[in-house]
């Protein structure tokens, strides 16, 4: 039964809890959408270095809680790529990049999130990781735009 409709004024409301203060929300769901080469790789690895470091992303957003970041790669870039580019961006904002790396772990080949065996694999890795967040590069298992001939 559908009991009677509730005043949203009588509502109390929880506070909401943050990976990065007015950006992202802890525990939920945060798509970065786009063309290829519109920078979404690039804002996904200076968010997990700020994540992994503690610092402020694009130093203005507070990351209230640091530690550990699990990346999925099904793009272009493999584990090489990305730590030279998450070591650019340590250099430039002057984070260390020595705690940085430590904190960002990625799998970078063979992923399929289709598969339950991969999905019980990441979920045991965060587990283990304790980590306070995880990125996919890309949706796995559906081409990018331009990969239909690939």
């Amino acid at each position: 039964a559908i009991g009677p409709p509730k005043r949203l004024m009588d509502v109390v409301p929880r506070p909401m809890a943050f990976t990065v203060d007015g950006l992202m929300l802890a525990g939920d769901l945060t798509a970065f959408v786009g063309e290829g080469d519109a920078g979404k790789s690039t804002l996904l690895y200076h968010l997990a270095a700020a994540i992994a470091s503690g610092h402020h992303a694009f130093e203005q957003f507070r990351v209230p809680r640091s530690g550990n970041v699990l990346l999925l790669s099904g793009g272009e870039d493999d584990a090489e790529l990305m730590r030279n580019r998450i070591s650019s961006m340590c250099l430039a904002h002057g984070w260390p990049e020595s705690e940085v790396l430590t904190r960002v772990h990625v799998y970078d080949e063979g992923i399929d999130l289709d598969s339950d065996q991969w999905e019980r694999r990441i979920t045991r890795e965060l587990k283990a990781l304790q980590a306070v967040a995880f990125f996919c590069e890309r949706l796995l298992g559906r081409p990018a735009v331009g990969d239909a001939q690939r």
